[in-house]
């Protein structure tokens, strides 16, 4: 929690200056308003030189949360561990060891000609040459393996924030009242440090790729909330007029008006959950992950400059390759369905 809030408040008060200056008042502040401020500041200061306990506070009027969060993690472990060692034995057994089996299995061309492929079909010859290249980096420094590693706990960490991110948005777009609470929450996930979301996985499923699949989740869904919110919002206001003149269901203007409309917004969205996810992936690594946030760790801890570098620009590589093809889809949505909103 002391990391919480220092986080917290720099992001409430540049939001608020944000506030002001986009609806066009002044940032500056009048006399009287400087004068409060220096009294805010002075006065306490005086008193502090008077009162100790202005100055530091003492330690016997601290509160923590450590205690209860801490019984809280043993009740859970104490009365739900079986059934959350089952969830988390079932996961990789049947879901993430064979998909990352079968990924590791395949020879390096047959991915990399299906993303050239790709790239292609959605941006043309420099978008296929652009991601051909960078994959081919991947290939000659070594690093093939631990990358494919990292693409498959990207792509399922991408998958459930997705299911679980965009689903949540559209229905609070639907739910006015439902907006600011969610963006405060928002907000909020996206102001806290990264470790923060490694502990309650740690203490509730140990060590290893499950692990770290719940706290890329954790991290990366709230860009597929906000984007989800947003291009709920923004579909152009005569295309649902019309489609209710037409006499569609309510279900009909969702699948063939709002969901195409807010299509071109929903893949940036893709796009930041993407990069929120690979941010993520390098400081899962501290739980024993295998690809290339392990390979950056490891160099790290060893003192191996030149090798934490070239992994560190493997996993820059993956993150452009998919945020070209991510741009060149949006770019083909936009224009046949109009402007994203970010």
């Amino acid at each position: 929690m002391a990391i919480v809030v220092p986080a917290v408040l720099p992001d409430r008060l540049t939001q608020a200056l944000a506030r002001r200056q986009s609806a066009g008042r002044r940032t500056g502040g009048t006399g009287r308003d400087l004068l409060l401020a220096a009294s805010l500041i002075l006065i306490p200061t005086a008193l502090s030189l008077v009162v100790p306990a202005l100055a530091v506070w003492p330690k016997a009027w601290t509160i923590s949360t450590a205690a209860p969060l801490n019984d809280f993690v043993t009740f859970v472990n104490q009365r739900f561990y079986d059934p959350l060692e089952a969830m988390r034995t079932f996961a990789l057994l049947y879901l993430m060891n064979p998909i990352r089996d079968l990924m590791q299995a395949l020879p390096w061309p047959v991915p990399i000609t299906a993303v050239a492929g790709a790239g292609w079909w959605l941006g043309g010859l420099r978008a296929a040459l652009t991601v051909t290249l960078l994959a081919l980096f991947i290939v000659l420094t070594g690093y093939w393996s631990a990358a494919i590693g990292s693409l498959y706990l990207t792509l399922l960490s991408l998958l459930v924030s997705l299911a679980i991110g965009f689903p949540f948005g559209i229905w609070a777009a639907s739910k006015p009242k439902v907006q600011q609470a969610v963006q405060i929450l928002l907000d909020t996930l996206q102001t806290l440090p990264t470790l923060v979301y490694l502990l309650p996985a740690v203490m509730l499923f140990r060590n290893g790729d499950f692990s770290a699949l719940i706290a890329i989740v954790s991290y990366a869904v709230a860009p597929a909330v906000r984007y989800g919110i947003d291009g709920m919002l923004h579909v152009p206001s005569d295309r649902i007029e019309a489609a209710a003149m037409s006499g569609c269901t309510r279900w009909q203007t969702f699948r063939y008006v709002r969901l195409p409309g807010a299509l071109p917004t929903l893949l940036l969205g893709v796009n930041q959950t993407v990069m929120m996810a690979l941010s993520m992936l390098v400081i899962a690594a501290l739980v024993g992950t295998r690809e290339l946030g392990q390979e950056v760790f490891t160099a790290l801890s060893q003192g191996l400059t030149g090798p934490g570098i070239v992994a560190g620009l493997c996993v820059t590589c993956l993150a452009l390759i998919i945020d070209t093809l991510l741009k060149d889809a949006a770019a083909r949505a936009t224009q046949r369905d109009g402007d994203p909103h970010a």
